[in-house]
């Protein structure tokens, strides 16, 4: 049996299994990447958003650190430091009449994707699946 086993008739096979690895790479980090976002504007949308569907009971008319607070409590993991910065920054832009001083908003656009992918809140706990 293994002596029938040439070079030529396993080759294509460890082709196929690193193409088929190399693709499924590609295909993971491709769905993990978070978008991207020219400006606070675009990132706070969008991570407004994903709060509005995801964080079940988030009052109407919460205030972006109530946000922050219930996010961090339900142990996302992210940069909440550079998060609060980037939040100071915009306040201070789009409520104080400031021009913007950081460029970076890209962990408040990963934070967003995280956020995406879990929901938070009471109603989580007693939904399953057919449930809701």
């Amino acid at each position: 049996m293994l002596a029938d086993l040439t070079l030529d008739s396993v080759l294509p096979i460890f082709d196929l299994a690193v193409f088929a690895v190399v693709g499924i790479g590609l295909f993971l980090t491709e769905i993990n990447r978070p978008p991207r976002v020219a400006d606070s504007k675009e990132a706070f949308q969008l991570l407004e958003r994903s709060i509005r569907s995801n964080i079940i009971d988030m009052p109407e008319g919460y205030s972006w650190g109530e946000a922050v607070k219930q996010m961090r409590k339900s142990g996302i993991s992210a940069d909440w430091q550079s998060i609060e910065k980037s939040l100071a920054d915009y306040q201070a832009t789009r409520f104080g009449g400031r021009k913007a001083t950081e460029e970076n908003w890209n962990e408040v656009a990963r934070l967003a994707l995280r956020l995406r992918r879990r929901k938070i809140g009471n109603r989580t706990q007693i939904e399953g699946p057919g449930t809701g």
